[in-house]
């Protein structure tokens, strides 16, 4: 499995990932071009990648990371699973937990489906 991100979230992710031994990392840090060989490269032996983002493309109902990803592996002949999950907007942080239960969640997901990560008060 990886999870794959750009921006502050990733210093979160970290620490998360260093706790699972089932989990890796792709941090964009350019998303003009899109690294999309080097993303091939990474993820073609996955059975599962996870993009985590904090946007969302009006009209496509998922994040513009997710829908970059998910078209870059789509041609792969064994491609794996792509989830995404959208977190952290207006300025909501995004925790431990919620990561936590993205990886976890992502098991029970079908390819391409979208989920919200939505932080509530206990």
């Amino acid at each position: 499995m990886t999870i794959v991100s750009m921006g502050s979230v990733v210093g979160t992710m970290r620490e998360v990932i260093d706790s699972r031994n089932d989990v890796g990392l792709v941090k964009i840090r350019c998303y003009r071009p899109f690294p999309k060989e080097d993303l091939i490269r990474t993820s073609r032996s996955k059975k599962i990648v996870i993009v985590l983002e904090k946007d969302i493309s009006l009209g496509l109902g998922s994040g513009s990371v997710f829908s970059e990803v998910r078209d870059a592996l789509y041609t792969l002949k064994k491609k794996p699973k792509v989830v995404g999950f959208i977190a952290g907007l207006g300025g909501v942080d995004i925790t431990n937990k919620m990561i936590n239960r993205a990886l976890d969640n992502s098991k029970k997901m079908k390819d391409g489906e979208v989920d919200w990560l939505i932080q509530t008060k206990i």
